[in-house]
């Protein structure tokens, strides 16, 4: 009969007790994984392959050609180390083949809903379903802030006078107009391309001007703006060939005098886009409109130990030190690498349940307790490869791996697996506390991730069940302070129980000289020797090995011969009353 529940306290450390999980968005296969430049996307890469995902980990697509960075939506493929375009890919996954087609300008992205391409030494403008304008023109520059530089010839039939003009998103041709006349294009000798602050540079009959995109208007260009004295409007000394100079690194420079003290240079890129404005030695930059990736906060943080990184989430730790590697976090997301891999691991509030014996109580009868572990993880966690094991061999739990059982439910999935628990030595059938209590820890596996050690929390005791009753007929005096009984131990095992376990009967503690021999399976006699006249308190021990003992209280009392009564020695043998137990000790 059960007397009492022994608690297993549960005993964790703070980064163990929410039994969080981890999981991959992104396995750990790739040699690299980044954030894709200019959309919401990340890339991974391995052996020449690119495979572009959602930030959920949803596979868009995979290439083996060049990818560049995604621009209005759209990353442009080309053929490897080569400037032959195949097509582009929308950030959905979807992908748009241009044919016979090849990088214009060193500079393949869609800007304002248009690329410039080369086909046949001509140049064209493609747009977002891969259409191309109906016509080639000598040169082609790409949009930027809502206008393209073209070059063409007057007459398309004649190749010959080519002349400069600028053209809106809806390629229409911009008429430059100044004081609310018109400039002639034959006038026009040179355009620049627009920049980010919405300028562009046209010189008209040798004049220097600002095109300012917002209004469609030109401005006069100054050494001073603050001196706007149109005698000292910047001029080219000669024709544009003469005043336009290309620099080492691909750049252009045009150089202009505004009266006679000052000179000017406007230097631009290699896609004639302005950057900076000198005046004498005096250097202005134009600004430049830089798209950066703002990364979210995270509330990832990590530690190391051992070469080893950890996670942990809002300060708790999810999941212990594994990883070779952490890069960029977002959200609750996070790019490591593990095992020479890369891949996108989440962590994630949600928790698990390890449970013995389905949460019931333990009655150990015997050393081992077969039952059963289950363990119930979130839905998202990929079961089929999750697996436990005992974190620490010193502590005896046997798991069968032959036994698993993995089972996906809507409420969550779980792995069960058969085992047998080891008694602790400690285990009573008494009330019991301890601070350093015996429990069983567990090391989960999952898709290669190892969570932290969970220390299953666990309610047992220790059914005794021996039961010793003393032979009386057998009692005898041996000789003068010597004495032998007979004690029958039986064993009130279940009745499915198939074996005869061995049975230890001892006196505890050892203050009384004593000897016993087994005569059956349930019946063992002891022979007591040098006993006290009067009361001797003895224990007698039944263990069954590898379990607790179970310890029964005796008393011997043994009366000396009266010779005025002429009575013989008695003796009497019994187990104790919880009065006589229970009773004081009183010493001399």
């Amino acid at each position: 009969m059960k007397k009492s529940i022994f608690s297993f306290l549960l005993l964790l450390l703070a980064s163990q007790i929410h039994a969080q999980v981890g999981y991959w968005i992104i396995p750990p296969h790739y040699d690299s994984i980044y954030f894709a430049t200019g959309a919401n996307l990340i890339i991974t890469d391995s052996l020449d392959q690119k495979i572009v995902w959602t930030l959920e980990g949803k596979r868009l697509f995979k290439t083996a050609d060049d990818l560049h960075p995604f621009s209005d939506g759209l990353a442009v493929a080309t053929k490897k180390e080569s400037d032959e375009i195949i097509g582009f890919y929308s950030t959905n996954g979807a992908f748009t083949p241009i044919e016979n087609c090849k990088v214009a300008n060193d500079y393949p992205f869609y800007v304002d809903g248009y690329m410039a391409v080369k086909r046949n030494n001509k140049y064209f403008f493609v747009d977002t379903k891969g259409k191309l304008n109906e016509r080639g023109i000598i040169k082609a520059y790409p949009f930027h802030n809502g206008y393209a530089l073209c070059i063409d010839y007057k007459n398309p039939e004649k190749p010959r006078d080519a002349y400069n003009f600028l053209i809106n998103k809806d390629k229409e041709r911009i008429v430059f107009t100044y004081n609310g006349r018109n400039i002639s294009p034959d006038d026009v000798e040179f355009i620049s391309s627009m920049n980010d602050e919405g300028l562009c540079i046209v010189v008209a009959r040798h004049l220097v001007y600002y095109f300012v995109g917002e209004g469609q208007e030109l401005r006069p260009v100054f050494a001073r703006p603050e001196e706007p004295d149109l005698k000292r409007q910047a001029k080219l000394k000669g024709r544009v060939a003469e005043c336009l100079t290309s620099l080492d690194n691909a750049n252009y420079t045009l150089i202009a005098n505004c009266g006679k003290t000052d000179q000017i240079s406007i230097r631009f890129d290699s896609r004639l886009v302005p950057l900076e404005f000198w005046c004498n030695a005096d250097r202005q930059s134009y600004r430049t409109n830089i798209t950066t990736r703002e990364t979210p906060n995270s509330p990832i943080t990590t530690s190391k130990k051992d070469g080893r990184y950890d996670l942990s989430l809002d300060g708790i730790q999810i999941l212990p030190e594994q990883f070779e590697a952490i890069y960029d976090r977002f959200g609750e997301n996070a790019f490591v690498k593990l095992s020479g891999k890369q891949g996108l691991i989440r962590v994630s509030k949600e928790k698990f349940q390890l449970t013995i014996n389905n949460d019931q109580e333990i009655g150990f009868r015997h050393k081992t307790f077969e039952t059963t572990i289950r363990l119930k993880m979130p839905h998202f966690i990929p079961i089929d490869n999750t697996m436990i094991e005992m974190a620490d061999s010193n502590f005896e739990c046997e798991i069968d791996p032959t036994t698993r059982m993995a089972k996906k439910t809507q409420s969550g999935n779980f792995i069960e697996y058969h085992c047998n628990l080891t008694i602790p030595q400690n285990l009573s059938d008494e009330i019991t506390e301890f601070d350093h209590p015996y429990l069983y820890p567990f090391q989960i596996y999952s898709d290669g991730i190892k969570f932290p050690i969970y220390y299953a929390k666990v309610k047992a005791w220790y059914v005794k069940h021996f039961i010793i009753n003393i032979v009386e007929s057998e009692t005898k005096i041996v000789k003068q302070g010597s004495i032998s009984f007979t004690l029958d131990i039986n064993d009130q095992k279940a009745i499915d129980d198939k074996f005869d376990y061995h049975k230890i009967a001892k006196i505890v503690p050892d203050t009384l000289d004593y000897d016993y021999k087994k005569i059956s399976d349930t019946r063992y006699e002891f022979q007591v020797e040098n006993l006290n006249y009067g009361i001797n308190d003895l224990t007698i021990e039944v263990m069954e090995e590898g379990c607790p003992p179970s310890t029964f209280d005796m008393r011997i009392n043994y009366a000396k011969p009266s010779p005025k009564t002429r009575n013989k020695e008695k003796v009497e043998v019994k187990k104790k009353s919880k009065e006589e137990i229970e009773e004081p000790v009183f010493k001399l």
